[in-house]
């Protein structure tokens, strides 16, 4: 019951940020939707719902984005690699 109510917070939260911030703190990859979201957490959505491969799909998004390989380590947490790949695209453009 509580990763529910924990998770409509975040669809929530994400809702009412507003286009030019959610611009800034999302990033589409394929069908999903990458979230960098207030205290540096991070959320991977696909048709809004919360996916369970996370870190897979960081690495994917980053590989694929062009961020260097040793900002992609598996052994780093999600919220780790999700900074690196947000660090990378603002550096980018």
């Amino acid at each position: 019951m509580e990763l529910i109510a924990h998770n409509e917070a975040l669809k929530v939260q994400i809702e009412k940020s507003d286009s030019k911030l959610e611009s800034q703190n999302t990033h589409s990859f394929g069908t999903y939707v990458i979230h960098k979201l207030p205290k540096g957490k991070i959320l991977v959505t696909e048709d809004g719902v919360k996916v369970s491969n996370m870190k897979k799909i960081l690495i994917d998004a980053g590989n694929n984005a062009g961020v260097p390989e040793k900002d992609l380590d598996p052994n780093f947490t999600t919220y780790e690699i999700g900074r690196h790949l947000f660090r990378y695209l603002d550096s980018t453009k």
